[in-house]
């Protein structure tokens, strides 16, 4: 099979048609793509993070930030504390302050994940950040945890996530000088967000081919024939 190549104009509008076809015929095959992580957990952390403090703790960002998996995995809670912040209309300011409205268990279950959530959310620190929460724990469990069902391609991409989001971060070192942790500045902090967005925008990501023998799709601008 590894004698056979497929061109194509594009592997992303190609590639499911190909697939179909292939496993049908049942043909090991490898689609050569790239993949871009701007939806993985840990790239709408950080997103989320930049938000919650450039729009001074506005409800929204906040919310993306702790129903994050790589923040809380519970739903259970993390809509509960959604539904609180709702009902009591918690917003910028008041994230800092204790709180005190509600039945006395739910006062105190909201209070404690106030608490909770605070611990990250001190001081801006990206590093500190990732630190705290053990996300490059985190992703190394879910990466085998992937694997271990046979998502092999998801896995292989998860794998690289970090590292990679590291590599921008430590880029913007060099191109953000001199480097702050700590902004203040919404100004700052947006210009800080749109540089790191413009390098998860360029990112992608490969995936190794999973058979030794194994017919290769690849876009015909980029393979050789």
């Amino acid at each position: 099979y590894r004698d056979f190549t497929v061109a194509v104009p594009s592997t992303t509008e190609y590639g499911r048609k190909l697939k179909y076809h292939f496993d049908l015929l049942s043909i090991p095959y490898f689609i050569d793509e790239k993949i871009n992580p701007s939806c993985h957990p840990l790239v709408r952390l950080i997103f989320a993070y930049f938000d919650v403090f450039r729009k001074n703790f506005e409800r929204k960002s906040v919310t993306d930030f702790y129903k994050n998996p790589l923040f809380c995995e519970d739903k259970k809670l993390t809509d509960f504390m959604e539904v609180y912040c709702n009902k009591f209309n918690v917003n910028y300011d008041r994230f800092k302050k204790p709180f005190t409205l509600g039945e006395e268990d739910e006062v105190n279950k909201a209070e404690n994940f106030r608490r909770e959530l605070l611990t990250v959310l001190d001081k801006f620190n990206i590093f500190v950040l990732l630190d705290k929460l053990r996300v490059k724990e985190k992703v190394e469990e879910f990466t085998g945890k992937l694997s271990s069902v046979g998502e092999t391609v998801t896995s292989q991409v998860n794998a690289q996530v970090y590292d990679a989001v590291i590599r921008i971060l430590n880029d913007m070192q060099r191109i953000l000088s001199p480097w702050q942790t700590e902004f203040t500045s919404s100004k700052a902090l947006t210009e800080m967000k749109n540089v790191f967005k413009s390098g998860i925008e360029a990112l992608e990501l490969s995936v190794i081919p999973q058979y030794g023998d194994a017919v290769y799709v690849g876009d015909y601008r980029k393979t050789a024939l």
